[in-house]
């Protein structure tokens, strides 16, 4: 029998999964709509993000009833290959822009690997299309890498062309490297790593974490940045980044302790932003809590993986309107700086994430 909390996490869960499929809907199944807005409207569909969505379908799937997901995964790496421009890249933004995002393409990575990996997903034809997608975009990748490392186009901010949470560009890459066994691309990877690795600051914080220079970084990209380190380390078992990445977040949970809850950003010297809560850093550093803690059998991890959660477990919308209902908005309050006044796709994805990981192994659904 369930705990009054777990029946809770359950109806969170389902809402956050029918979201995501009206998400879907609202495209006439063209991608997942980057967002939700009650005064907007639905906005396009967001490929980066429908990426990467592809991956938390296909493990919900393997949930009870939630079958039809598989089917709106290989819906999605379709139109996906659709829109993959003629050398690889996908496009940054929302769908109809043109210039290429080396970060949007490598977080869309994702989702090919995650559905060349699942034995029950797509026919040969869908599955050579996929590998040959996938394929072009990480030659794509290799190709924008400048000589003494970075890359110096395909930036959200032109001016800002190589920021540090980058390190989820290398983990995308390095995925799909292991999937189509590019050993040559490792190597690449491996490197950067190590030249990113070199803005950790004595204080633990990270240098170019955040979208623009020289501001306050939202936990979002934050994590970003964490998660990528974290990753990475593990699969090149480098000790020094792993210990400087648990230093950060390590001093992190110390800052949420000292505030009573964590910020919506942080500067480099650790000065918070207590005006709002960024939700879906929230929940990408509840994620990255549980990994850690599971890695090094860390309790006091777990117990913050819970915590984060909990932390913004109220903020998922329950109003009966298909359109939000189960909906995770940018920030907490509404009208707080990160995706102000919208409910992003990519919060419901890891909404969804950090639920399923807190509760692998138990019949949420």
């Amino acid at each position: 029998m369930h705990t009054k909390n777990n029946l809770k996490e359950t109806q969170a869960l389902q809402g956050a999964l029918q979201w995501i499929r009206e998400s879907f809907n609202a495209t006439g199944g063209q991608g997942s709509a980057h967002s939700f807005s009650p005064v907007l409207g639905w906005a396009k569909a967001y490929p980066e993000t429908s990426g990467y969505l592809v991956e938390t379908l296909l493990k919900a799937a393997a949930l009870p009833g939630q079958s039809d997901l598989i089917d709106l995964s290989v819906r999605c790496l379709h139109w996906l290959c659709q829109i993959q421009q003629p050398n690889g890249a996908f496009s940054g933004l929302m769908v109809g822009h043109s210039k290429p995002s080396v970060f949007n393409t490598a977080q869309i990575l994702f989702g090919f690997a995650a559905g060349l990996t699942h034995p029950a997903v797509g026919n040969a034809a869908e599955r050579a299309a996929w590998h040959a997608a996938a394929t072009k975009a990480l030659d794509w990748l290799v190709l924008q890498r400048q000589p003494k490392g970075g890359w110096s186009t395909g930036a959200y901010v032109p001016e800002y062309p190589d920021p540090t949470y980058y390190t989820r560009l290398l983990w995308g890459m390095l995925h799909m490297a292991d999937v189509l066994r590019r050993t040559d691309v490792e190597a690449v990877v491996h490197d950067e790593m190590l030249r990113y690795a070199k803005r950790f600051t004595p204080q633990h914080s990270v240098l170019e974490w955040g979208f623009w220079p020289d501001k306050p970084a939202h936990t979002h990209t934050i994590a970003y940045t964490l998660e990528g380190f974290w990753q990475l380390a593990q699969r090149f078992q480098a000790g020094q980044v792993t210990e400087q990445t648990l230093l950060s977040v390590e001093t992190l949970l110390h800052k949420r302790a000292q505030h009573g809850r964590l910020a919506g950003a942080y500067d480099v010297h650790w000065n918070a932003d207590l005006r709002y809560r960024c939700v879906t850093g929230h929940v990408q550093l509840s994620i990255l809590c549980g990994q850690i803690g599971q890695w090094l059998g860390r309790p006091d991890l777990l117990d913050a993986a819970q915590s984060l959660f909990d932390e913004v477990a109220a903020a998922q919308c329950r109003l009966p309107w298909s359109p939000v209902y189960g909906a995770i908005p940018g920030s907490v309050p509404f009208w707080g700086p990160y995706l102000r006044g919208r409910f992003p796709n990519w919060a419901a994805k890891f909404w969804v994430d950090a639920l399923m990981q807190l509760h692998e192994g138990q019949k949420l659904i």
